[in-house]
């Protein structure tokens, strides 16, 4: 029977990494012999939540014990003491285990719904503990208990993979990563479309790794395992790698905005997917950044493309009134500025207007005239002339948008969920690469 460990909040604003975490927890293990089922599970949740580290991550491990060193209580043993061990201060570590031949289905809906909504952290418990999970919460608070949980239950049914490779502790805190940005770039042309989001080319900047001070040396996403071991080893390391393993996750998928809400349904710190309508023409406010209403039958929604979304802003700035659009993002609250926000990620056009509806020219100066209202017709403001109701102009409008397409931010600012283009039709639904070999280092 498969005992599955999920595990979360180890990290702190100051540094530490849940998947860094994980790789002692696996290597304490596979020294006991412990029988690993699957890769890793790295799973992303809902990346609008107020009290996140970073990106919103969590880890879960499925394994057999039936031929190793250690019962199921030692095995709990050397997981919570290497974790208690390794967690950052600061952090509220949460750890599950879950002994079970079949995840039940409560573990499974608290999982699908971590991704986009917001959880009551004493809610999961409850009913994990009702469903037979064993929760051990090693900090001051509960918040860790939702991701633990999560990151067993989510289920995949679209994945990628992720190879992590980690500094050694002399080069912790250190924010340059010596690694050859030439050879990312050829990395990335290499194996394009196996291998994502390793580099912007509108600004030339690397995402192949972070800069901040937590011990991750880079990390490399595709679509296998044997895509992203190839990619690391072809990208030129100019510092010690101290380990590296292969995960499982949900990142690059858009899992957290399937779910599709009417308008009067959206929640601050939310994700979400809507249909509606172009109501007014997008706008550019101070800053650079763009904003316009999208209405369905419920109400509407204001939704905003920020400056650091870079070109996006003008296909953004290309949509009309009327224009037919499915659009998803996070949900920001209302604040003194702006009421809620949808912040976008991406939007789908379903219908264009192809034409567009001016009021008339006046015949006489060349200015375009003002209504009088509803069935009143046109007056000109210089010279006074009139024109009846039906003078209304219709243009063809040349578009820049074509329906049916797909628009996102350039990879700098997308989220580790955003699904890119070269993963359209590439989604794993009932493909499952099994476990292989080599998944870690050492």
């Amino acid at each position: 029977m498969p005992v599955y460990i999920g595990f979360d909040d180890t990290d702190s604003p100051t540094g530490g990494c849940t998947t860094y975490t994980a790789c002692l927890v696996i290597e304490q293990l596979l020294r006991l012999k412990v029988n690993f089922l699957d890769f890793p599970r790295l799973i992303r949740l809902n990346p609008n939540v107020p009290y996140k580290t970073r990106g919103n991550g969590a880890v879960s491990l499925q394994v057999n014990i039936s031929n190793s060193l250690v019962d199921y209580d030692e095995l709990k043993e050397v997981v919570l003491r290497t974790i208690a061990n390794t967690a950052q201060q600061g952090s509220d570590p949460c750890v599950v285990f879950l002994h079970t031949e079949r995840i039940p289905n409560i573990i499974r809906s608290i999982g699908e719904k971590a991704l986009h909504d917001l959880l009551n952290p004493r809610s999961v418990l409850s009913k994990a503990s009702s469903a037979g999970c064993e929760i051990h919460a090693l900090g001051s608070t509960l918040t860790g208990v939702i991701g633990a949980v999560a990151a067993i239950g989510v289920p995949l049914d679209d994945y990628t993979f992720e190879l992590i490779a980690y500094r050694t502790r002399e080069n912790w805190g250190k924010r340059v990563r010596k690694i050859d940005v030439s050879s990312v770039i050829e990395m990335d042309k290499k194996f394009r479309n196996l291998v994502f989001h390793n580099y912007d080319p509108e600004t030339g900047r690397v995402l192949l790794y972070p800069r901040g001070p937590d011990p991750v040396l880079l990390g490399v996403r595709g679509e296998t395992p044997g895509a992203v071991l190839a990619a690391f080893r072809a990208v030129r390391i100019n510092e010690p790698v101290e380990r590296w393993v292969i995960f499982r996750t949900n990142q690059a998928t858009d899992q957290h905005v399937k779910v599709l809400r009417a308008v009067s349904d959206l929640r601050p710190y939310t994700s979400a997917r809507i249909i509606g309508v172009v109501a007014e023409k997008p706008r550019i406010e101070i800053g650079g950044h763009v904003f316009f209403p999208i209405k369905d039958s419920t109400g509407s929604v204001l939704c905003a493309a920020y400056e650091p979304t870079g070109s996006f802003r003008f296909k953004v700035l290309c949509l009309r009134p009327g224009d037919v659009v499915e659009a998803w993002g996070g949900v920001r609250p209302p604040d003194r500025l702006h009421p809620m926000v949808l912040n976008l990620e991406g939007f789908r056009v379903l219908h264009l207007c192809e034409y567009e509806h001016l009021n008339p020219l006046c015949p006489r100066c060349g200015k375009r005239m003002t209504s009088l209202g509803r069935h009143q017709g046109f007056r000109c403001k210089r010279c006074r002339a009139k024109l009846p109701p039906g003078a209304k102009q219709t243009l063809l409008i040349r578009r820049q948008l074509h329906e049916g397409g797909i628009y996102l931010p350039p990879p700098r600012a997308r989220r580790h969920l955003t699904k890119p283009l070269c993963r359209y039709g590439r989604e794993k639904h009932g493909v499952w690469i099994p476990l292989t070999a080599p998944w870690h280092y050492p």
